[in-house]
């Protein structure tokens, strides 16, 4: 994962719905890299730390699942799901 340091990348999400990597997350030695997950982490908790509680960390974002449809986006005030052009 030289995007951190090469690219100055400071998150890195990684999507891997096949979940090829989920039981090899732990040994790729990321040393100044905290590995999230986003089937253990709540999407309100990941935001809080992110840009609250660490906002200069080095986080690789873990999803064991597809990247999600951003044509559509759902509203958090009212639950319901947009699309978007």
């Amino acid at each position: 994962m030289g995007c951190f340091k090469s690219e100055g990348h400071r998150l890195v999400f990684w999507y891997d719905p096949e979940q090829e990597f989920n039981s090899t997350l732990a040994t790729l030695g990321l040393e100044e890299v905290r590995i999230l997950r986003l089937d253990e982490t709540g999407s309100f908790a990941l935001k809080v730390k992110l840009e609250l509680e660490d906002s200069s960390g080095q986080y690789l974002i873990y999803a064991p699942f597809a990247e999600p449809d951003r044509t559509r986006i759902r509203d958090t005030d009212t639950g319901r799901t947009k699309t978007t052009p």
